[in-house]
């Protein structure tokens, strides 16, 4: 029996794809990969990132950090997996930055077509929660 990990494969045929695809997930660390194969969350898997319309290959290592199944994609989300990779944001950036042709600055990347407008922060706030009945969590 093999430990090795179970791969995925995401197909980019265009720079315009890639850039989209770089500036909403890869640059902040992951990607979700559209996928009927079932996998578990914190399984270790490796992504082969397909740049072909350069016919490059990059293959990462990550792990599943959310699954969406056939069954809870009926509503019309696309099945599949996100994965978080194991290299940093920073290192990410480093190694597919020159593959855009220029590098993408830090307010294109967190104002570019992606679904983010800002850069993510953590945050702690007090909350209090009241049920119907009044009382207070």
């Amino acid at each position: 029996m093999s430990d090795a990990p179970r791969s995925l494969r995401v197909g980019l045929d265009s720079e315009a794809s890639f850039r989209r695809e770089y500036q909403s997930n890869i640059a902040n660390g992951g990607i979700f990969v559209a996928t009927n194969v079932d996998f578990d969350v914190r399984e270790t898997v490796r992504v082969a990132i397909g740049l072909d319309w350069l016919g490059e290959t990059v293959e990462l290592d990550g792990e599943v950090v959310h699954v969406l199944t056939r069954e809870l994609a009926g509503a019309g989300a696309t099945p599949g997996v996100a994965v978080q990779f194991t290299l940093r944001a920073s290192d990410l950036r480093g190694r597919f930055e020159p593959l855009l042709g220029k590098a993408v600055s830090d307010d294109e990347r967190e104002a570019g077509t992606g679904r983010r407008g800002a850069r993510r922060a953590p945050a702690r706030v007090p909350v209090a929660i009241r049920t119907s009945e009044g009382v207070e969590v």
